[in-house]
């Protein structure tokens, strides 16, 4: 059983790589997700051929069981699906069990993200070098303009209108979309253009618009490094990452009553329902808020 379920396994992945053309990284993905759906179908002695839709609802079942975010259980029921949608094509199997278990709903949750005053705790941290002048800079353009850390690292100098405070971002599929620089934000990136910038710039440096002291593209790596420094200084105890800082903008324009079209449409969302995920926290917040001071909350 285990060598057949092996050879069906191999069988599929070569499947994905070769006539498929997926990427290494889904691959991988793909990889793993088969481990998991292997280790199940052994440990309950299923053969693939006698495997079910009750069978792979257990399978979900268990991996929710094990812990894993819904994400994860999402793209654990995509992969088995296409398995078997593979072993039914191929006539490895009769038919596909698979074709009627569906995707878990996605729950709507968060990570921790910071209150007002401690964003303006995180951007009140003092330079102490100049590349401190540029870290800050890249902190308050992620939080002014909910960029993510990719689109933000792919900055041009073309991308920043200081005249008329408006950033030019770069989102998934290339789209572009334009979004308000606020006056505090635009003033510190100023001063990191002017002052800062001159200084890292190389022969090699082309038209990126935050560098590195090597006059470099900056990574997400180091992005990731910079926003968890300037953390460590402001001391931020919630976890803290540039994608925090994304959730901090989205939900503090959503508290303050800003609309959902105009934060979707500044946050690049392809779809409404994604950045509906902040209505919910808003509801959350005005609850704990019912709760702690209600004399019956």
């Amino acid at each position: 059983m285990e060598e057949q379920l092996d050879t069906l396994i191999d069988a599929f992945l070569y499947y994905m790589a070769a006539e498929c053309g997926v990427a290494d990284n889904t691959l991988e993905a793909y990889s793993r997700d088969m481990a998991r759906l292997r280790r199940f179908l052994i440990l309950r002695l299923l053969p693939v051929g006698e495997v079910d839709m009750n069978d792979l609802i257990e399978f979900v079942i268990d991996l929710k069981e094990q812990g894993l975010e819904i994400s994860t259980i999402n793209r654990h029921v995509a992969s088995m699906r296409m398995f078997f949608k593979f072993l039914a094509a191929d006539g490895y199997i009769r038919r596909n069990p698979s074709a009627l278990v569906n995707y878990p709903k996605m729950w709507r949750t968060l990570p921790d993200t910071l209150s007002v005053e401690e964003v303006d705790r995180l951007l009140s941290v003092k330079p102490r070098c100049p590349l401190d002048v540029r870290n800050v800079a890249i902190i308050d353009m992620l939080y002014a303009t909910g960029a993510r850390v990719s689109e933000v690292i792919g900055l041009m100098l073309g991308d920043v209108n200081l005249d008329f405070r408006f950033v030019r971002v770069t989102g998934k599929g290339s789209k572009q979309r334009v979004v308000p620089l606020g006056l505090a934000a635009a003033d510190r990136v100023a001063d990191y253009l002017e002052n800062i910038r001159p200084r890292l710039a190389r022969d090699h440096s082309g038209k990126e618009f935050f560098l590195t002291r090597t006059g470099r593209r900056l990574d997400r790596k180091s992005v990731w490094r910079i926003v968890r420094k300037v953390g460590v200084a402001a001391d931020i105890r919630k976890h803290l990452s540039p994608h925090t800082l994304r959730h901090c903008f989205a939900t503090h324009l959503v508290e303050r009553g800003a609309d959902l079209r105009s934060v979707q449409e500044m946050l690049g969302h392809a779809s409404i329902a994604t950045t509906q995920v902040y209505t919910h926290v808003d509801k959350d917040r005005l609850k704990a808020i019912h709760r702690r001071f209600h004399p019956r909350g």
